[in-house]
């Protein structure tokens, strides 16, 4: 088997994934439907989901290669 070389490089990519995931019939944690008001401490506050961020990357360096969804 021969060697081979493979430069070092990065990829990242994000987006902002609300409307992909109420299209796909995801309803409970954003503001029409959001009912967390029992997991605050604070009676009388509002909590709800605004926004959902999808971040991933991958990395390949002299170590190996490296792929993580956030």
């Amino acid at each position: 088997m021969g060697s081979f070389w493979v430069p070092k490089f990065k990829i990242t990519h994000d987006f902002e994934a609300s409307k992909v995931l109420q299209d796909a019939g995801l309803k409970l944690p954003f503001p029409s439907q959001a009912e967390f008001d029992d997991l605050l401490l604070n009676p009388g506050g509002h909590l709800k989901v605004s926004q959902v961020v999808h971040k991933s990357f991958i990395e390949v360096d002299e170590e190996g290669t490296l792929l993580q969804f956030l």
